[in-house]
């Protein structure tokens, strides 16, 4: 057992003796447990067709993983087969683009059908019907009502993270934005004006470089400078000229 699942258990609260009632209770519950499923994915199923939800295959698919999963999850080991097959789970959920959303409100009605389930099983015999469906009612909106509020925090909380990972990007762009400004702007010109000065600028200094080159020259017929708007000789031409 890994040391994360260890950690995990005891943050749960599940101990040797939880463990003991969960594999004493699987076999009540397994025939029951495709049922509880299916209406735990019955809320998701019913948006098939909106834009990036997941098809009615895919969700069977998930629901199939599911039950498998939950078995091992009932044998209580809590083993590497058990972390490898959650791991399966999470990724098939992730594949057919359920939002987690819709997972915890999945296990919710799941959950609330496990009960059932149980109560079914444990009370037929120590309760009138009218007793086992108020204590049925009472868990079911307990359920409802603590799970909701997990779902609630969990979203909540993701969004809050990803506002401070945001949070943090954008103060590290502002940081860095005045040093790339300032480089950016000794480099590249940023108005037509400036560009078309900084050209001009480079012209002159050609038109300078080929007076130099061809001063001095008896008999050239090429003027000392060359005119405004005149195309530069290529430098080539002028290593001619000099050699002449």
């Amino acid at each position: 057992m890994s040391r994360e699942i260890t950690e995990s258990l005891a943050l749960a609260g599940i101990d040797e003796g939880v463990r003991a009632t969960l594999r004493e209770t699987w076999p009540l519950i397994r025939e029951g447990v495709p049922y509880a499923l299916q209406s735990g994915f019955a809320a998701a199923a019913g948006k098939e067709g909106a834009p990036g939800r997941p098809t009615r295959d895919q969700l069977a698919a998930a629901r199939d993983g599911q039950a498998r999963h939950w078995e091992d999850l009932f044998s209580a080991r809590f083993d590497e087969a058990y972390a490898a097959s959650l791991r399966q789970v999470a990724t098939i959920h992730a594949q057919v683009g359920l939002d987690p959303r819709w997972l915890i409100s999945g296990y919710v009605t799941t959950l609330t059908e496990l009960h059932s389930l149980v109560l079914a099983t444990h009370c037929a015999s120590m309760m009138t019907w009218a007793a086992r469906s108020r204590l049925d009612r009472a868990l079911r909106a307990v359920d409802h009502a603590v799970l909701f509020d997990l779902q609630l925090c969990v979203s909540a909380y993701t969004e809050q993270m990803e506002r401070t990972q945001r949070d943090r990007l954008e103060q590290m762009s502002r940081q860095a934005n005045p040093v790339a400004a300032s480089l950016i702007d000794s480099l590249i010109p940023q108005s037509p004006q400036a560009r078309q000065s900084a050209n001009e600028l480079f012209l002159a200094s050609q038109r300078r470089t080929y007076q130099a080159a061809t001063s001095g020259q008896s008999g050239a017929s090429l003027p000392s400078a060359a005119p405004p708007g005149a195309p530069v000789p290529h430098m080539a031409a002028m290593r001619r000229t000099v050699a002449a």
